[in-house]
């Protein structure tokens, strides 16, 4: 076997395994960085997502209320029957 040959098949190891293991580390601390960030990038759109459903649901409950003070759904519950005014006090207490 010439020297050189030799030379190659000793370097070759030599260079690989380092750039094998700084491959791995940065590829284990890259996928860290990008799990963490999506984390973050979840919890935000979670946290905008539940105040937009609060406020929907808010908005829900005064409109119900709204609804049972007027005139009319009072009328039509009180035309409804005995569970009518049951009913209507459902409404006024703002289910």
């Amino acid at each position: 076997m010439k020297l050189r040959t030799k030379f190659v098949a000793l370097l070759m190891p030599l260079v690989m395994a380092p750039l094998l293991f700084l491959g791995n580390v940065s590829y284990t601390q890259l996928k860290e960085s990008a799990e963490g960030r999506v984390i973050d990038e979840i919890d935000g759109l979670m946290r905008v997502h539940q105040l937009y459903m609060d406020a929907k649901v808010r908005s829900a409950s005064r409109n119900v209320q709204v609804m049972a003070a007027s005139p009319e759904v009072q009328q039509f519950l009180r035309s409804a029957g005995a569970d009518g005014s049951d009913q209507l006090r459902q409404l006024s207490a703002g289910i």
